[in-house]
């Protein structure tokens, strides 16, 4: 009987000295931000072609002639078809309003193509002037500055150290204010959905270009600027700390 008993009283001082253990242990849960500004590498010139005409088959036709011209055209630039994409085909009808009353025009046939290459603002300029030339009004452009998959995920793998860093040096300033020091990482939670990337001014239509007439060369225009593109990443993580002796 004084065995069992002993036991039990052995079981309850461990366990008590467990629990004293843990309750020296405490968290800091904190948010690491991190920021960086990226030239563009690449950029997205997009352009729409257009063609109306009152039979649909011949809004079709005229609309495949602007595109084979257009490809054309690009070409001699020295653009390959690789770098281009088209896409976005459609036909809609063209309705104006007369006396009180819309009338339908005809058909309106329309076909989207992207086209891709490394950033380079005299290629850029190049394209600007040869869309905004007289007699090539049936076009509509803009431009998107835009990351490689390459340059995005090295900033990305950049940031989460920065974040991460940046979380750790805050914590360890209020742990060392609360007498306490890190012992190890309890938890993070990586905040994928708050990956941003954002730039100003990012999609610019040519008829915001203005040429600058001072050139007697080719045509530039002075409002073509591919800005940085910023990217932030959050991270939260939880350490787990105890009491300095």
């Amino acid at each position: 009987m004084k065995r069992i008993v002993l036991l039990t009283l052995a079981l309850i001082v461990t366990s008590f000295a467990g629990f004293a253990q843990t309750a020296e242990k405490s968290t800091i849960n904190i948010v690491g931000d991190a920021e960086l500004k990226v030239l563009p590498d690449v950029v997205v010139f997009s352009v729409t072609v257009f063609a109306v005409h009152n039979v649909l088959n011949e809004s079709v036709k005229k609309l495949n002639e602007e595109t084979t011209s257009l490809t054309a055209l690009l070409e001699k630039m020295g653009f390959t078809k690789e770098q281009m994409r088209i896409a976005g085909f459609s036909v809609q009808q063209e309705w104006e309003y007369e006396n009180s009353k819309s009338v339908m025009k005809g058909y309106r046939a329309t076909q989207h193509i992207n086209l891709r290459f490394s950033a380079d603002k005299d290629k850029l300029a190049l394209l600007m002037e040869a869309f905004t030339a007289e007699g090539r009004r049936q076009f509509s452009t803009f431009y998107t500055p835009q990351l490689s998959e390459k340059v995005q995920r090295e900033t990305e793998q950049k940031l989460i150290v920065l974040a991460m860093n940046r979380a750790r040096e805050n914590a360890e300033v209020i742990a060392r204010q609360a007498g306490q020091r890190i012992v190890r990482v309890g938890e993070i939670n990586y905040h994928i959905d708050r990956k941003i990337v954002e730039t100003e001014h990012m999609n610019v239509k040519a008829d915001y270009m203005v040429p600058d007439e001072s050139k007697e060369s080719i045509l530039t225009f002075q409002q073509i600027d591919l800005q940085e593109i910023t990217l932030t990443e959050r991270i939260t993580i939880t350490f787990v700390t105890e009491q300095v002796k």
